[in-house]
């Protein structure tokens, strides 16, 4: 099961890197490129400074010395791409107030991270090594952390893709 989890999210980070580099798609590749910088930094700080949580022994590919699956910082790379993309999206179906109703998707599409840091450990990807209660204040902490590390890149690419318009109202004019 693992080692299944750990192929499937590396092939979906590497056809969402396709999708989006055939597409020339800079915004989500700067959601991706910026998940990469806040993932990578948040999983060294937890290898050597926290070490809030251990990742199961059973994958194949870690980065040395690190005690990190490779596919965990693919994969969290890969999440704020994706939650851009889904907020492009949805906001795609609305054609007025377009930024508003992507910043709004992305702020609902964040509520769900306690909902994936249990997933995670229900599926047994990781554990925590300290004890923990899921209350409404873990919720909140959990929500913080990634909304830093996920939802802060997804709304990068946001204010490239409003950057990239006006670039291009301005060289059409």
């Amino acid at each position: 099961m693992l080692i299944f989890f750990e192929f499937l999210t590396l092939a979906i980070f590497a056809a969402n890197l396709t999708f989006m580099v055939r597409r020339k798609d800079y915004a989500s590749l700067s959601a991706l490129a910026a998940g990469f910088i806040t993932v990578g930094l948040g999983e060294y700080r937890n290898a050597f400074v926290d070490k809030v949580t251990s990742y199961n022994e059973g994958f194949l590919i870690w980065i040395p010395k690190t005690g990190v699956p490779f596919f965990i910082i693919c994969g969290g790379a890969t999440v704020p791409s994706l939650i851009y993309q889904a907020a492009k999206f949805a906001a795609d179906k609305i054609t007025r107030f377009r930024i508003l109703v992507e910043l709004i998707c992305l702020g609902f599409i964040s509520l769900v991270a306690p909902a994936v840091e249990l997933s995670g450990i229900a599926l047994n990807l990781w554990k925590w090594n300290r004890d923990y209660t899921v209350n409404a204040w873990w919720c909140f902490g959990i929500w913080i952390f990634y909304s830093l590390f996920l939802a802060t890149p997804a709304l990068l690419a946001i204010i490239v893709e409003v950057i990239l318009k006006k670039r291009s109202h301005s060289t059409d004019s």
